[in-house]
Parts: structure tokens; sequence; C-alpha cells
């Protein structure tokens, strides 16, 4: 049996907690639908080689903080296999996108642009994952005091 394996990345932002998706060309299947970024791993590839593969040649982006695995689908068939990771990058990027995307953005997770990939909205239909993204962000929180990065009056003065 073929069967297809991906991977895809919520792409976090340790500064603001915002998340990035991206817009898919006309050029790709579903096109006009917002999604995260990711593709195809290749025969022999290593998931989180072929994740690093795809944001380097989607969005030019090499500065990763940190990989941490959210989710694996696999379809009933046995045949698809979506692995999804966050990937958490210091701050909100410019990407250099490629043909595969026309457009991105940086948003709450609750508040994404539409219309979502249809596999995209199913997955954040998911009482258990969208828990499990939750608990990643409290960890980010403990881990940096808070996300909010205005400097207060006391420091100011100090």
């Amino acid at each position: 049996m073929k069967q297809f394996k991906g991977v895809g990345a919520i792409i976090v932002s340790e500064a603001t907690g915002k998340v990035m998706t991206v817009l898919r060309s006309p050029q790709e299947s579903h096109p006009g639908t917002w999604t995260f970024a990711g593709g195809r791993v290749e025969m022999n590839e290593a998931t989180v080689d072929a994740l690093k593969r795809e944001l380097e040649e989607e969005l030019n982006l090499t500065k990763i903080k940190k990989i941490l695995p959210l989710h694996s689908y696999q379809s009933r068939s046995k045949d698809f296999i979506y692995d999804t990771y966050i990937v958490l990058v210091s701050k909100e990027f410019i990407p250099d996108l490629n043909w595969e995307n026309s457009g991105y953005a940086w948003t709450d997770i609750d508040t994404l642009p539409s219309p979502l990939h249809p596999k995209v909205r199913q997955m954040l239909g998911s009482t258990r994952l969208r828990t499990k993204f939750k608990n990643f962000y409290m960890w980010v929180d403990k881990k940096n005091g808070s996300r909010d990065n205005t400097i207060s009056e006391e420091r100011k003065a100090a």
C-alpha cells in the first residue's frame, strides 16, 4: 500500500503568543484557504527533517527555538499520515513566501482568518487537541513569566 506522509507547523511567536497561518495560492489544492505551513515527507526522510525543510522552502524560516509534537492523524485506510508540530520562534517575522502561498497572518489561535482549509478547521474542532495547545501556551507563559512585553512605569524609572 502506498502511503502519503505529511507534516505541518503551528508556528508560535514566543514574544506575542500569536500563531502564523498562510494563505494557499491559486496553484495549490484548496486555493484561497488559510492553513499552517507544511507539506510532504519525502521517502526515507525523518519527519522533523521534512518539517524543517518545508518551513525553509515555504517561508525561508531557519531560526527555530523549539519543535514539539502536537498531534498525529492517520486515516482509517492507513494510507495517509499527517503529523502536526508546534514550532516556537522568538518573535513574529515576515516570511519570504514561495509559490505555494500568497499571504500570511499572525493572529491569536482563537481568531484565525477565514476561510480555513477544511482539515485545519476539522483539527481545531478537536477539544483534546485544543487542550494540548492551551497547555503549551501555559508552559510558554510560565517560562517567560508573562507574554506582556510592555515596560512598566517602575521599570522605566529605574
